[in-house]
């Protein structure tokens, strides 16, 4: 996982087909990443305690949180690269 700040929120839903770069890594950017019921699980117990995709669609109007990539070139990436979207 890869956490990015600087963007303003959901910005990334209109980086769908295009490319970026992160430090020497290159990916296509597939889709938008839904939340799975299994984020609702307690590590802790194994119980469903938290409904997390319902809070998502009840505060943002949606159930996605990230998105999915495709590495079209491995590279290393460092904390505060900069992140680049290719037109």
């Amino acid at each position: 996982n890869i956490y990015l700040r600087g963007f303003p929120p959901w910005e990334e839903d209109g980086w769908i087909g295009r490319s970026i770069r992160l430090g020497d890594l290159r990916a296509r950017v597939l889709e938008k990443t839904v939340r799975c019921p299994a984020t609702s699980v307690n590590p802790t117990n194994d119980e469903r305690d938290v409904d997390l995709p319902g809070v998502l669609r009840e505060h943002f109007g949606r159930n996605t949180l990230g998105l999915y990539l495709s590495v079209s070139r491995a590279g290393t990436t460092r904390q505060n690269d900069l992140v680049v979207v290719e037109r």
